[in-house]
């Protein structure tokens, strides 16, 4: 009887650990802190773990005006109530706080003439499986410009773009931080989930921000029934072991 006592927990705690491989977060870096950058700079193709990044504004071929990362808004507000994403240039993050997922986040240009896509591949994907993509997202404005912008993101993973929630800025203001959920179906074993910043008008420049990526296979995350079974069974026998024991 203890051995069979004994089998059904593990295949309790077994079930549980097939729930939570399920659960997993697919994205590499979700959060920005695996990063060889100082507390705050331009995010190339090297210094960003798991992540690229392009231009694919209407400068084709030129540099984008800023993809920069920051340790945290707070951090960026008490620098002279300014950030820095490269010598000479500011933006504002005023009473921004501290990203609601903590540590770095991405902020990128939205003009359509500069802006930059945010991207890495996915790989492990079951066909025909949804997903569901969670993010933090915010905007904010360089300190030298002056005008209301709007900042959002469009979003890409494989052949299907979605548009996120479009904030609307006031001159030098901060919209605050808001939480996005998208869900995708994927078409191939490997897709890839790509963020492109967009604002208007454009030389103000509109200012995405980005933080907390998390990308979850919802088919996988829901227990089988032969699972919660295991789950269910495992629960009584460890529930009798313990009366007995107490009772002994």
């Amino acid at each position: 009887m203890k051995n069979q006592f004994f089998s059904l927990a593990t295949s309790a705690v077994l079930a549980l650990a097939a729930l939570n491989a399920g659960a997993q977060n697919l994205v590499a870096n979700g959060s920005f802190e695996d990063t060889t950058l100082s507390a705050s700079g331009a995010i190339t193709n090297s210094n960003l773990a798991g992540w690229s990044i392009d231009l694919v504004g209407t400068l084709s071929g030129g540099p984008y005006n800023f993809a920069a990362l920051y340790f945290s808004a707070q951090e960026a507000t008490t620098i002279g109530a300014t950030g820095t994403d490269k010598p000479g240039g500011n933006w504002i993050m005023a009473n921004a706080g501290t990203s609601p997922d903590g540590g770095k986040f991405v902020a990128i240009d939205g003009d359509s003439a500069v802006a930059a896509r945010l991207y890495q591949t996915i790989t492990g994907l079951t066909v025909g499986h949804t997903y569901d993509l969670t993010f933090q997202m915010a905007g904010a404005q360089e300190s030298d410009k002056f005008g209301a912008t709007t900042d959002s993101w469009l979003v890409t993973f494989g052949n299907d773009s979605q548009k996120s929630t479009v904030l609307s800025n006031p001159t030098h203001g901060f919209t605050g931080w808001i939480n996005q959920t998208m869900s995708f179906t994927a078409t191939s074993t490997s897709q890839v989930l790509s963020f492109l910043a967009v604002g208007t008008p454009t030389g103000l420049p509109p200012v995405s921000l980005l933080d907390g990526v998390s990308l979850v296979d919802t088919v996988a995350a829901v227990p089988e029934p032969q699972t919660w079974a295991l789950m269910l069974a495992g629960i009584g026998a460890l529930g009798v072991a313990l009366r007995k024991r107490r009772n002994a």
